[in-house]
């Protein structure tokens, strides 16, 4: 059986499961985001990926293994601003369909998507910058997180460095 859609077949691992998100920005890729059965820890990375161009995967021994044996082996950037509890709800689930892009806001954008984790929670958050002449309102408040294919948290607010009102009116 061969698949017509590229990249459908991430390989399977003992003891888990895979979920896969396809995502477009920056470039054309799959993604088989992994998990574990209850009992079992992951060892090596929870993501691969796979270029829709050549449909091949980009493998870094991706397993499972009992907990009490287990080792992290995960290289994305800790999430200092948030909670473990609360990044147990958050998800990389803003990929299951191509990118939902973070809402916009006035006089910013969004500069980046990233994957972070948080404890053993993966999750996708977008980072916002301020467009010229204008800064965050709250310099703490410059991102959002993905939960449940919605975008959560404190909206990124940019204020005029002149004292303008930020909607420009």
């Amino acid at each position: 059986f061969v698949s017509a859609e590229p990249c459908q077949n991430a390989e399977q691992i003992e003891n888990g499961q895979f979920k896969l998100y396809h995502e477009t920005d920056p470039d054309d890729v799959v993604i088989a985001h992994y998990t574990c059965d209850s009992g079992y820890k992951l060892r090596g990375d929870d993501e691969i990926y796979c270029v829709t161009e050549t449909n091949e995967w980009h493998v870094d021994e991706t397993r499972t293994t009992n907990r009490r044996k287990g080792h992290r082996g995960l290289d994305l950037s800790e999430e200092t601003q948030i909670t473990e509890e609360y990044a147990s709800a958050l998800d990389v689930s803003c990929l299951s369909d191509g990118l939902i892009r973070a809402p916009l806001i006035p006089n910013g954008e969004v500069v980046r998507y990233e994957r972070r984790k948080k404890g053993q929670h993966t999750f996708l958050v977008a980072f916002y910058e301020c467009d010229d002449e204008y800064e965050l309102e709250n310099t703490n408040v410059d991102r959002l997180f993905c939960s449940q294919e919605q975008w959560v948290g404190d909206v990124p607010y940019c204020v005029s460095i002149d004292g303008e009102d930020a909607a420009g009116m």
